[in-house]
């Protein structure tokens, strides 16, 4: 699993590395969490490569599945996805609900998606 830890403003944060897959399956997602309980980090910022195929078509019930791990471990996650992918379909509507809550947000920018990580 190729990772990145960040450091910014005293928060420690996973990073996944853009353009690549991190997440080929939900089930991958306990890795990850593992990754983080393992260094002491809550927090996690994904690109759009690093998720599994099926986490943009919500009938595969794939993001469902991810996101509840990271909540039940309470791992904050912000995720950037290009617009033309977030702003359609059922994914946009589950994006805009996500985003009025506190564990994971969806970006179009890693900068709007770090400050909303790391600040609280």
């Amino acid at each position: 699993m190729e990772i990145k830890i960040v450091e910014k403003n005293g928060r420690q944060y996973i990073e996944g590395i853009p353009g690549q897959k991190l997440l080929h399956e939900p089930q991958d997602a306990v890795n990850l969490i593992g990754e983080c309980l393992g260094r002491g980090i809550d927090r996690v910022l994904l690109y759009e490569a690093n998720l599994t195929d099926g986490f943009f078509r919500l009938a595969t019930g794939e993001a469902g599945e991810i996101l509840q791990k990271f909540r039940n471990y309470g791992i904050k996650t912000a995720a950037v996805v290009a617009p033309e992918r977030a702003e359609r379909g059922k994914f946009r509507e589950m994006a805009l609900e996500e985003n009025r809550g506190k564990d994971f947000h969806v970006f179009a920018g890693r900068a709007q998606a770090e400050e909303w990580l790391i600040g609280d």
